[in-house]
This record gives structure tokens, sequence and C-alpha cells, in this order.
């Protein structure tokens, strides 16, 4: 439960409201929701809840495991997996496995790498949207992209583009992602101009920022700069995470961000990634593949979903017990919420 956005959400004019927030603020309620009992409560809950579906809801594929940014919160640089991009047969093969899974709504098109490195992102968006009814969501640093994929870009029906855009100006956004930030933002600004010209509702977007030394005194600054008429649909702005023991940044400003919970609650990023090989993964933060339960050009993705191995991964995660990268990873510790684990 995120106790800030609670209290945001309930401190309204109402009396009720205003009963709520008071008792949410209460010393007493926030040390209860740090406590043992709240802990045994909660992952009770969340067990009732995921008992109730056995499929995915969301589904991650990842075109590239290449990226041409050095981001100074991503360990992309130190990456030893091998790279490659996913081949446009084997990404078909993908689709059509998965687009009779009904309970999976989301199909993200982006890995641990920037999708427009391949040359066939296009299309390979268009193949979803032709043969699906799964929304669609892409996560790039627009900087390697030029009119002619922006336009495809909107042709291709895209749901929803999310930018990484890690700095108010040239120093924090320079020294944040290692790229150049007059290219990139002149050619967001570009994309939205199109957008707006072709009166096209799609994508939505969004720009997502990942506080640091160099940028976390810009939020306010950030978003005066890209919301408005004909700007961005909207903007994350949130801390970095640890990558799995692999990054450990700390921040000044918001200090509460460097804490961690003192109990651990299952994690709403554990959901299937399929890396650009075929392998079949569980995290988007395993990012050199260490928990993979078997491989889509050789199989079918429900066999290996329902393989006993992923069963029982499944299962000992949502019971606490956690496996592989899960033990060194600090998003279960930093976020935690039933919300997650309720079906959208």
């Amino acid at each position: 439960m995120n106790i800030k956005r609670v209290k945001r959400v309930l401190k309204k004019k109402n009396s009720l409201s205003k009963g709520y927030y008071y008792l949410f603020n209460n010393n007493k309620m926030n040390w209860f929701l740090n406590t043992k009992v709240y802990n045994n409560l909660t992952n009770k809950r969340i067990k009732k809840i995921t008992s109730n579906y056995d499929y995915p809801i969301s589904i991650q594929i990842e075109p590239t495991n290449f990226c041409n940014a050095q981001c100074v919160m991503c360990p992309n640089k130190q990456h030893k997996r091998e790279r490659g991009i996913m081949g446009l047969e084997l990404f078909k093969k993908i689709i059509d496995d998965i687009k009779e899974i009904k309970s999976v709504r989301e199909i993200c098109l982006s890995g641990f790498g920037e999708p427009f490195l391949d040359k066939n992102i296009i299309e390979k968006i268009k193949y979803v949207k032709q043969n699906t009814s799964k929304s669609t969501i892409l996560f790039s640093n627009f900087f390697n992209i030029d009119e002619e994929k922006m336009k495809g870009l909107i042709d291709s029906e895209l749901d929803v583009l999310n930018i990484s855009f890690n700095g108010y100006d040239k120093d924090s956004y320079n020294s944040t992602m290692k790229l150049d930030y007059e290219t990139t933002k002149s050619k967001i600004e570009k994309f939205l101009e199109i957008k707006t010209k072709l009166n096209a509702k799609k994508p939505l977007v969004y720009l997502s920022c990942v506080l640091t030394k160099f940028n976390e005194n810009e939020s306010e600054k950030l978003k005066k700069l890209w919301v408005g008429k004909n700007k961005v649909d909207g903007i994350y702005i949130g801390p970095p995470d640890n990558w799995v023991g692999s990054i450990n940044i700390s921040l000044v400003k918001n200090q509460y961000f460097n804490q961690r919970k003192k109990y651990v609650y299952p994690c709403r990023l554990f959901y299937p990634v399929i890396n650009w090989n075929g392998d079949v993964g569980f995290c988007c933060r395993d990012f050199e593949g260490k928990a993979i339960f078997g491989n889509l050009e050789k199989d079918s993705f429900l066999n290996i979903w329902n393989s006993e191995k992923y069963k029982k991964f499944r299962s000992n995660h949502y019971s606490g017990n956690f496996e592989s990268v899960c033990l060194q990873c600090d998003v279960p510790y930093k976020q935690n919420g039933i919300k997650w684990w309720a079906p959208l």
C-alpha cells in the first residue's frame, strides 16, 4: 500500500474523507502498517487473489537487448547475456502462440534494449494490432528514430509510447543517459507535431524519468516543460532500483526512496518476459536471464507456462519464498500493495 498516495487521495473536503485522512496520518496506524501482523494479512489476501486466475495479464517481448544509451541507473553496459535482435518469424510465432490467451490484455514490445534498433519494429507492432485485440506499449529513449518511423509508429496503431527522458536540461539529461539532449528533445517535439497534424489519438505519449543525483531536483520543471496542450499525455517520475544488486544509486533530496521496508511482498513486475532469442523468463529485472523456463523456438507458450518448473516458481513467489534474482531485488521491499495482484 502506498501510504503517501492514499493520503493525497483521501484528503478531501467531506467529513468522511477527513476521518480517513486522520486515520492514515495517525502514528499508530503507520506503525501497524509496518508490523508482521499486517504483513501476514496482506500476504493472505494476495494468495487468495492469485488463486483466482492462472494465466498472465501482461507479457513483455524483447525485440533486442542492444541499446544506444548508457544510463547511469541501468546495468545494460555491463550486460553479459548474448546480444541480438528477435527475428520476424520467431516474433510472429510468439504472437500467434499467445493471441488466444484471453487473460492477456497487454503486450509490451520492449526489453533490455532500445526497440528502434530493430529495423522491423514497426512491422512487429502492426502484426500484433492486425492479429490480436491486445493493447500494445513501447518503451524507448526515442533517440534512434527518424520522421518516416514516426509516421509509421502512428500508422501502426500502437496504444502507448513511453519515452525515457531522464533530465530537464542538457546537463542533467546528458549526464544521466549519455545521449544528446537537443537531439532527443527535437525528435519528441517533432513526433508530437506530426501526431497533432494527423489528429491522431494514438499512441498516448508518456515521459518517464528515473530519479538520479543529476535530476532529482527537476521534477516540477520537467512537468512544466512537457505537460500541456499538444504535449505529452502524462509523466512518470520515480525512484531508481538496484537491478537485482547490480546498481546502487542513493538520492539526496528524496531519501525515503533509499529505504527498504521491513517486510517483502510478492512483486508487481512478476510477469512473463520473452527474450530476443525466445527464452521465457519471469521478470524484466532478470536482465541476464538467470531463471529461464523454456524457449519458444522449441515449445509453445502455454506448455512452458504450465510446466511444473514454472508453476512451482510462481507458487513459491506468491508465498514469499523468493528464488533466483528475486533474493537480491529491492522492488518488492520498496513497493508493495494488494492492488498489484487484483485483476484489472
